[in-house]
């Protein structure tokens, strides 16, 4: 869509639920910053309501974004870059999102 210093790029957001089933999806231009588009992706959505969590890659790692999602739409945003996290949990104990005692996961587990 736009040239940048390497070209031309573009970004391709899709938002899926657990099962992979695509949710939302949208296109801009590869200069902006995933985070910026996570709204107007969401704005986009095929299906109601919105899943009460999303999950991302440590791109999505932004306080306001988090707090924006929180306040606005009742959405929480896990994306904790792996350093922090491993921080946090060694300065407060706090688990670690993704690790095998998790409570949810340890749900999954009993399921089997």
């Amino acid at each position: 869509m736009g040239k940048t210093r390497r070209g031309k790029a573009t970004r391709i957001m899709a938002i899926a639920d657990g099962s992979g089933l695509p949710i939302a999806a949208g296109i801009a231009s590869g200069q902006r910053h995933e985070v910026k588009l996570v709204e107007a992706t969401l704005d986009a959505a095929f299906l109601e309501p919105l899943p009460p969590r999303l999950i991302g890659d440590k791109a999505y790692d932004s306080d306001g974004l988090d707090q924006q999602l929180r306040v606005e739409r009742n959405i929480e945003m896990i994306a904790r870059h792996p350093a922090e996290a491993v921080l946090r949990w060694l300065l407060t104990g706090e688990q670690v999102h993704g690790q095998p005692n998790d409570e949810a996961h340890q749900h999954d587990q009993d399921d089997d």
